[in-house]
């Protein structure tokens, strides 16, 4: 076990020794290793052998891959049992509670991204390689077919094949993870990876979702797979996105949220403008959801870290949109009508001070939005997202959002005796404020320096004198400047 701990460890040996490389691989195949009769010991053997290929897998020959995927190939089952003494705790999830019994094959796993290393190795031939990885997908994708042919009786034999085909679903999807990251933008002398192949799991994980998305455990297979399906295909697999947001979608639990939020942020991040549509689709669903949870009543601690959760998910997801140039969704056509409501619940999480991480992160949103879709007119550059096919959108009143709520709220935030300044988290969210009233300096320009210099701030209880100077400071400060003055001018009104 220490050899093959240190061989992963150090592989950049093996990178200046080639030599060395076949000797390390026969290792970990045969009995010392992958093949080893503990399985304590084949279960840490499975990750390093994984690990060795994946940062050698430009420096073992084309030539060996075959006969390393025929020594491998018996672990390329998917095998599910279910313990003889196994009892799920009362009310709870069968599937999910069988699942934790299934830690060998979480392991295995790292065999099937390991053997998409090993199938990577082969681009510089791309029929072979596609043949290749369809050999070693056939005998998978016919178990998975075979088990969705048997209907489901409502028995304890339809755990055992729910599971089958989850298992089927991960396997698939851990293989394209071993390819390299599809690359963004795409190098002229790019060489793409089986595509064909690649649509073709896409396709058997719908039609699973299709005949089982009812069940969460496929739920959750599904969108693993599709995450490591779109490292390495990139917008090669698209299309099938809609259908996979549909059959999610059809049997979503509230508890799944969190989650479905994360994968909705992967995907944003990779697809970018592939993912416009979608994303314009489910937007304010998403948003309702969201208001659901955040006006209900917390009645225990794990109310309220799952209600933080979901805010970080959704906070996290919309400035992903903004960081991904797609801003415009949010006041597209069909998003429009609902703009308000939308930024009130974004502004509700942002006055929340007993939620300082979600705070920040709010506050963080409006500043990005204000700075694409708070002008009074169209301006030069879009910056975060703006234009939609070159058209850029002027929000009709979103001064008046600017002025009587967004203004209101962001200054009485560390006037509200919940606001602790002695938190560094508090620290940060004073700097998102201060950033955020120099974006309303800077997209509304003079309008903005009267209203809040000659009728918000004196409206607030400061001087004129006061009002001007901080004004005059909002618009010629640097960015670090002012939120340096404006955390002293807080910290020396609470003193």
């Amino acid at each position: 076990m220490q050899f093959f701990e240190t061989a992963a460890r150090y592989a950049d040996f093996f990178k200046v020794r080639k030599e060395h490389v076949l000797p390390a691989l026969e290792a970990f195949l045969d009995s010392r290793g992958i093949h080893h009769p503990l399985a304590a010991v084949r279960k840490r053997v499975f990750y390093l052998f994984h690990r060795f290929v994946q940062m050698l897998r430009i420096d073992i020959d084309p030539a060996h891959v075959s006969v390393i995927l025929q020594a491998i190939q018996d672990l390329l089952t998917v095998d599910v049992e279910i313990p003889d003494d196994f009892e799920p705790p009362p009310g709870s999830d069968i599937l999910s509670e069988l699942l934790k019994e299934g830690a060998m094959f979480d392991t295995q796993l790292y065999m099937f991204e390991a053997t998409g290393s090993l199938v990577s190795i082969l681009w510089a031939v791309p029929e072979l390689q596609a043949a290749t990885l369809q050999a070693v997908i056939n005998p998978i994708l016919t178990r998975l077919s075979n088990c969705l042919q048997i209907p489901l009786a409502g028995s304890d034999a339809d755990h055992l094949n729910i599971l089958t085909v989850h298992h089927c679903i991960r396997a698939l999807g851990s293989i394209p993870k071993g390819f390299p990251e599809y690359p963004s933008p795409v190098p002229p002398d790019y060489i793409p990876p089986p595509i064909a192949e690649f649509r073709q799991i896409a396709e058997a994980i719908l039609i699973s979702l299709n005949i089982m998305g009812q069940f969460r455990v496929i739920r959750e297979a599904a969108r693993f797979s599709f995450g490591r399906l779109i490292f390495a295909a990139g917008p090669s697999i698209t299309e099938f996105i809609p259908r996979l947001m549909a059959s999610l979608l059809s049997h979503f639990e509230p508890t799944e949220f969190v989650d479905f939020i994360g994968f909705l942020s992967h995907m944003t991040h990779k697809l970018h403008e592939q993912l416009r549509g979608v994303l314009d689709e489910i937007l304010m669903p998403l948003t309702t959801h969201i208001s659901t949870v955040i006006s209900q009543f917390v009645t225990g601690t794990d109310d309220s870290v799952a209600r933080m959760d979901t805010k970080k998910a959704y906070l996290t997801f919309l400035n992903t949109i903004m960081s991904s140039h797609l801003g415009s969704i949010f006041v597209s056509q069909q998003n429009m009508p609902n703009l308000q409501p939308f930024l009130e619940t974004v502004l509700q999480m942002a006055a929340d001070s007993s939620d300082l991480l979600n705070q920040k992160l709010a506050l963080s949103f409006l500043a990005k939005f204000l700075t694409s879709f708070g002008h009074a007119t169209a301006p030069e550059t879009t910056g975060t997202g703006a234009a939609t096919n070159g058209v850029v959108v002027v929000v009709p009143g979103i001064e008046q959002f600017i002025y009587q709520r967004i203004l209101v709220i962001i200054f009485g935030i560390p006037l509200h005796p919940d606001f602790n300044l002695k938190d560094g988290q508090s620290i940060a969210a004073l700097n998102e404020i201060a950033t955020l009233f120099q974006t309303i300096i800077k997209v509304r320009g003079d309008e903005a320096v009267s209203y809040i210099s000659t009728v918000f701030l004196p409206s607030q209880n400061l001087t004129p004198e006061k009002s001007l100077e901080l004004t005059n400071n909002m618009r010629t400060m640097d960015k670090r400047g002012f939120q340096k003055y404006y955390s002293d001018l807080i910290k020396a009104s609470r003193s």
